[in-house]
């Protein structure tokens, strides 16, 4: 066993941890750090691929912060969040399908993030399906905006590039 300190070595803020298990690396946390820049919140210290499954631990930004970014720069595995969240995610999929269209795969990190952040802030409002239908409905407008300059673009995908994940 082994475990290696990426984030919130120097600072309380970006936990970032990999445990190396029978094989298998897991990343607990990928945050981003608030403060004083001890450190580069733009740049991994591990390439992404390198890692199996992601556990975040609560929804914290200094815990989940830094996930779209693990994403594109290469993660393809597993990432372990509480049901909630899941469940948001899932409900934001569903009415996406029911409106003729889909959300491309990479947008699910990305979701993630945002719905643990939220329900962080505020568990009572950011359970529900209301946030994953006004996300969805800011994506939706987004990617028609999208189409007009890219004409060629798939019509019914929606892509990250499409999601509106600002804080309220």
């Amino acid at each position: 066993m082994k475990l290696s300190f990426f984030g919130a070595a120097h600072a309380v803020t970006g936990s970032c941890h990999c445990l190396e298990v029978n094989g298998r690396k897991i990343l607990i946390d990928c945050g981003l750090q608030q403060g004083r820049d001890e450190h580069d919140d733009n740049a991994l210290d591990f390439s992404p691929s390198y890692i199996d499954y992601v556990i975040v631990t609560h929804a914290h930004i200094d815990h989940s912060g830094r996930i779209p970014m693990l994403i594109k720069q290469g993660f393809q595995g597993k990432i372990l969040t509480t049901r909630l969240t899941a469940e948001l995610l899932d409900i934001t999929h569903r009415l996406a399908e029911g409106r003729g269209y889909q959300l491309d795969e990479s947008c699910n990190a990305p979701l993630l993030g945002y719905y643990q952040r939220r329900q962080a802030q505020d568990a009572r409002t950011a359970g529900n399906g209301r946030l994953a239908r006004n996300t969805l409905e800011k994506a939706i407008f987004h990617q028609s905006r999208r189409l007009v300059a890219e004409p060629a673009a798939a019509l019914d995908v929606i892509l990250p590039g499409d999601l509106e994940l600002e804080e309220e």
